[in-house]
């Protein structure tokens, strides 16, 4: 296990790996991984460089868990959003999460965050653990994803809400798809479809081609 996985630290060691993420993620988004110094990661999370290596093996171990830690806010924020949805229904659930995935983690993905994303590719192309490591991690998060959303739709069309002559796993493959082609699109065409255009054109979507009745004629 790496040591960057963090496991049994208490929280004063937590509190000091989440400040080196921080500022890794500062350091190679200002500069890239190749110019990145370790140093300058550490002067900036306020620890020792080696303290930086108790955490981490390597650069290439800090970049890959940086990256792994923005997308883990990203589901944080969208936890939070859907925690604070009025109602317990699945259809409402679903669009507090389609809400969330567009209006918050959209703009917060398409910035340091996707410049990481970008880099950390550098690493899978000449490195098989690397490889492995990223494919690894961003096959468990989408399929965690897609199995929440799985479970929504389901237990959607279980309560006669949303339509049961639709494959619930596919639909949320497709969710996640298309935040990720809008994400791609937006890291290098600022005249993209706003994220609020998008959210809108979505949920018409959803609502025709998935609600068993659309909420607009359920009030």
């Amino acid at each position: 296990m790496k040591r960057g996985d963090g496991e049994g630290r208490g929280d004063r060691d937590a509190g000091k790996r989440q400040r080196i993420l921080e500022a890794a993620q500062a350091v190679f988004g200002e500069v890239g991984f190749e110019a990145a110094r370790m140093e300058e990661i550490a002067r900036r999370s306020e620890v020792s460089k080696g303290t930086l290596y108790n955490f981490f093996d390597s650069k290439e171990d800090l970049l890959i868990c940086a990256v792994e830690e923005a997308l883990q806010q990203g589901l944080r924020t969208v936890t939070r959003a859907v925690g604070a949805a009025p109602g317990t229904t699945p259809g409402l659930e679903l669009r507090a999460t389609l809400r969330s995935l567009l209006l918050d983690v959209l703009p917060m993905a398409t910035g340091r965050p996707h410049v990481l994303h970008q880099q950390v590719w550098g690493l899978v192309a000449r490195d098989p653990e690397a490889r492995e490591r990223v494919f690894g991690y961003r096959r468990d998060f989408y399929r965690a994803r897609e199995a929440q959303l799985e479970a929504t739709i389901r237990e959607g069309a279980t309560r006669g809400e949303l339509r049961d002559d639709v494959d619930p796993a596919e639909v949320g493959q497709l969710i996640l798809a298309v935040v990720d082609g809008l994400v791609q699109r937006a890291s290098f065409d600022e005249k993209r479809v706003g994220p609020e255009r998008a959210l809108g054109t979505l949920l018409a979507l959803l609502e025709t081609g998935l609600f068993v009745t659309p909420p607009a004629a359920r009030r």
